[in-house]
């Protein structure tokens, strides 16, 4: 099943907050705000949901006028993932962070979190074998 299966999983046991972002890189706000209405219609129909979603708008050569810049909350720096933690306040120590590209992995390192590499396969198993492993989180 997936995602939504592994994230079915994680709502199940309060484990995890999000599994998903868009599937390809989202040119414009109303792009990334369509996406996120699919992705909650998507968790909807299997019984999950996301409760925050979080976006850096800044780049060093992709961006204009004062978001073009360095800032704290673009990977592989942690300022997205510290500001979920403060709002969110999960068990960091008992926490992961599960995606494809070792800045991800490099931001989650940085937050205090597990990072997983995930390169392929079924990501249902990873996070019901990550569950298993670590018991329930907040």
């Amino acid at each position: 099943m997936g995602r939504r299966g592994a994230t079915r999983a994680c709502s199940s046991t309060s484990a995890c907050r999000s599994l998903w972002q868009p599937l390809r890189r989202r040119s414009n706000a109303g792009d990334t705000s369509r996406a996120h209405f699919w992705i909650d219609d998507q968790l909807h129909g299997v019984g999950a949901h996301v409760d925050a979603t979080y976006h850096c708008p800044h780049h060093l050569s992709a961006a204009l006028g004062d978001l073009l810049r360095e800032c704290d909350c673009r990977k592989p720096a942690p300022g997205m993932l510290l500001q979920a933690i403060a709002e969110w306040q999960p068990d960091v120590g008992a926490s992961f962070l599960i995606r494809d590209k070792a800045t991800d992995i490099g931001a989650a390192t940085a937050a205090g979190v597990r990072g997983v590499l995930y390169a392929r396969g079924d990501v249902d198993a990873v996070v019901r074998g990550l569950l298993e492993s670590s018991g329930p989180m907040v």
